[in-house]
């Protein structure tokens, strides 16, 4: 009986651990823990707003487990270019008519296409649209990278499947609003290679080309992995080393129970 509890149990760790959880990823992935060589900014503007479209090579997202969704995005301010730009924490900030939509597409990130309306025709969703409150703590090392905490949470979860192309994060704030401070970005040519930039006004139709690339995080959450065998499938699995006349329900989330 001794051989069969360790057995069973482990079986049971197996069970726990098979549900993927959530995990965020930061794009381009190797800036993650580095600070970024320049800077990106979405400082308050004129009337006509500001629009900003990331194109995001699938590639960086290979962690992300099946099934999990986005449930938002953010930035970090930025720390090495700061002479002469607005650097530092920064208050409680709304932003007003904000708007973010995500779409999957097969533009490469190399591929000069500056039509914001070309990245939007695939699996295109608004993911948050109102007023939004950020600010910034300015937490970390002296020399960065600081906390991702000007953050984005979206109103609806965008279900994400790499296969389905690179992913694209079009930002407009349709208004004088603005981020008060530069964020961290990178202009790699690594980096150019798996992202893309365009920004221009909120109601325009295509955007400049920005070789400062905006590093993000993306956060996700949980959801149902493929392949994780059912309830039943435990159990005759415990059947089978040994657990004859029991009747277990396992589920991912319970705790085992053993004899």
């Amino acid at each position: 009986m001794r051989y069969w509890g360790r057995s069973a149990f482990a079986i049971c760790l197996a069970a726990l651990a098979a549900p993927a959880f959530a995990a965020d990823i930061v794009a381009p992935n190797d800036q993650a823990a580095v600070e970024g060589d320049s800077h990106g900014n979405f400082l308050p503007g004129s009337g006509v707003g500001q629009q900003v479209l990331l194109d995001i090579a699938s590639s960086q997202f290979s962690t992300l487990s099946s099934g999990n969704v986005i449930t938002g995005l953010a930035f970090r301010p930025d720390v090495n270019l700061c002479s002469g730009n607005p650097c530092g924490a920064f208050p409680a900030t709304t932003l007003n008519n904000v708007t973010i939509k995500l779409a999957t597409t097969s533009i490469a990130p190399t591929t000069f296409d500056n039509t914001f309306g070309d990245y939007l025709t695939t699996n295109a969703q608004t993911v948050f649209s109102g007023d939004v409150t950020v600010s910034s703590a300015y937490t970390g090392p002296a020399g960065g990278p600081k906390a991702f905490d000007i953050l984005f949470p979206f109103t609806s979860t965008y279900a994400y499947n790499p296969a389905d192309g690179n992913l694209v994060v079009d930002i407009i704030i349709n208004s004088t609003s603005g981020i008060p401070v530069n964020i961290d970005a990178t202009q790699t040519f690594t980096d150019q290679q798996v992202e893309s930039d365009y920004f221009g006004s909120a109601a325009g139709l295509a955007g400049l080309g920005n070789s400062n690339l905006d590093i993000v995080e993306f956060t996700t959450a949980s959801g149902t992995v493929s392949g994780v065998p059912e309830p039943a499938t435990w159990a005759l699995m415990l059947v089978g080393v040994g657990a004859a006349g029991a009747s277990l329900r396992m589920r991912r989330k319970s705790s085992c129970l053993f004899a």
